[in-house]
């Protein structure tokens, strides 16, 4: 198994569902183990994409929602992973880098919480890039589950692991 390959198992694992970090508000409280409650699973979460804003300078933000549709609270790791993917729905280049904050944050019931996925495009990297053709970002909300797919249009992704074109910030919940 490759190094690459075995950083993105393991950070699929671990920090999966980081596409959720949050903000202090009352119905979702940081906790570096959240005692008595359980992590969120496959059949708790809906992940959509909310809206998509190109900011000038190479830079697009994507607007993620993340759904408990559960009964009950659960917890998301608090660092997301997002990548970009090609047609198959495998990865291209190196996973997001968070910009957010460590340990686990709790999702309320029935509660939406959002974040920002900003892209920078591959332009900006014209010698490094080795740029292809992304069909979609993999938004990794839960540990137990495949990712959710959000389609993108005219969005070329960096082949090269070492260019951090994806940044995840905090998860802010809807009150």
């Amino acid at each position: 198994m490759t190094r690459t390959i075995a950083r993105r198992i393991a950070l699929l694992v671990t920090v999966s569902a980081a596409a959720l970090a949050l903000a202090a508000c009352s119905n979702a409280v940081h906790a570096a183990s959240p005692s008595g409650t359980s992590s969120c699973r496959n059949n708790q979460l809906v992940v959509s994409q909310e809206s998509t804003k190109h900011e000038g300078m190479h830079k697009t933000t994507i607007r993620v929602a993340v759904e408990n549709k559960a009964a009950k609270a659960c917890a998301l790791p608090a660092e997301p992973t997002v990548e970009f993917a090609d047609k198959q729905g495998a990865p291209i280049g190196a996973p997001s880098t968070p910009e957010g904050t460590a340990g686990d944050v709790v999702l309320g019931p029935t509660r939406i919480g959002v974040f920002d996925i900003l892209v920078e495009d591959a332009a900006a990297y014209p010698d490094t890039c080795d740029a292809t053709e992304a069909e979609g970002l993999r938004v990794f909300a839960a540990a137990d589950i495949e990712p959710a797919n959000l389609s993108v249009s005219s969005m070329a992704a960096c082949r090269s692991d070492k260019i951090q074109q994806i940044t995840v910030g905090d998860l802010k919940v809807d009150n």
